[in-house]
């Protein structure tokens, strides 16, 4: 018999499933083996203001460091181009401050509501009783993650423009994530790396969805095979 006890839980499953699938690749990606890859990618556009490619890959993983590393963004203000020149301005600086604020507090959002989601899927399908109410609050949470995804994406090709000045006005204030195109911030993270790295982000999330859905629906049938 389905409690209010049971309801709760199935409705933390599906309001957390798109937040705990959604960030986990976007964790992965924030790392600095996502800097390597993308530069190496045939159609990643090249530096056309005179860096090379061994100053703009240290660069880019100097940028990658300031918002996961211990050191912050100290490690931009001592950064230097090869003429001895600081390599990012004030307002570059005060962007990867913002940035790093963000994920300071939504990855470790993150891993609790990961857990918690965690251990209600295990209560839930420890028993066979309720075995198939976590089944279909897995499903019921990839489809709405799915739906998502979907819209998202099409909104993100169709929109790239739109799409990523709304991203940047819900979650920065002001304008400091604006840039010149000679500024280094641009120079090692074009529109491409984000766009690219938006379609990783999108394909992973699917492919959570995916075997989510192959387990939610073992689940909602009854079997043990988990």
């Amino acid at each position: 018999m389905q409690t209010r006890w049971h309801s709760l839980v199935k409705l933390l499953i599906v309001i957390a499933t798109p937040i705990v699938v959604a960030l986990i690749p976007i964790r992965l990606a924030m790392q600095p083996w996502t800097v390597p890859f993308l530069y190496s990618l045939p159609n990643f556009p090249p530096e056309v203001y005179g860096m090379s490619d061994d100053e703009r890959l240290r660069l880019g993983l100097i940028g990658m460091d300031s918002v996961i590393g211990p050191r912050g963004v100290e490690v931009l203000r001592e950064a230097r181009l090869s003429d001895g020149s600081p390599a990012f301005n004030e307002r570059e600086i005060r962007h990867m401050q913002d940035v790093r604020d963000l994920i300071g507090w939504l990855f470790p959002l993150h891993t609790v509501i990961s857990a918690l989601a965690g251990i209600a899927v295990v209560a839930l399908a420890a028993r066979r009783a309720t075995r198939r109410m976590v089944g279909g609050a897995l499903i019921a949470g990839v489809v709405a993650t799915a739906v998502s995804v979907v819209g998202l994406g099409v909104f993100a090709v169709v929109g790239w423009d739109i799409f990523f000045t709304a991203f940047h006005r819900i979650f920065f204030e002001g304008d400091t994530w604006l840039f010149l195109a000679t500024d280094t911030l641009i120079r090692l993270y074009p529109e491409m790396f984000w766009f690219t790295i938006t379609l990783m982000i999108g394909g992973a999330i699917l492919l959570e969805c995916i075997a989510l859905a192959v387990i939610g629906a073992m689940l909602r049938a009854g079997t043990r095979r988990v």
